[in-house]
């Protein structure tokens, strides 16, 4: 008796798989979205984190400026993550992640 199989799941991902190889690029408030945010911190959005800081960023430059080892203290003291590198990584495996099984 042969046995029946689905694929339609392994199709999906190797279609979003398909997506996601090459080049892309990602804009940090997709990364940081606020379910990242509020996950990893107690803020509900990265604004919230950012205007809680005595950094005043208002523009990508301003934010560009901030000095990285200041910014790094302050992400240690009020996220779950060592640094903002780390922050970021994480940030990136669940898009990823996100993304891959987007639709399974």
């Amino acid at each position: 008796m042969p046995i029946k199989v689905k694929l339609d799941g392994f199709k999906k991902l190797a279609e979003n798989a398909e997506k996601l190889d090459g080049r892309n690029t990602v804009n940090l408030a997709e990364l940081l979205n606020d379910g990242f945010v509020s996950s990893h911190s107690n803020f509900k959005s990265f604004d919230d984190l950012l205007s809680a800081s005595t950094f005043k960023a208002t523009t990508p430059d301003e934010f560009d400026a901030i000095p990285n080892e200041q910014w790094d203290k302050y992400i240690a003291k009020v996220t779950n993550f060592d640094s903002w590198e780390d922050m970021q990584k994480r940030a990136l495996d669940t898009y990823i992640h996100r993304k891959l099984f987007d639709g399974l």
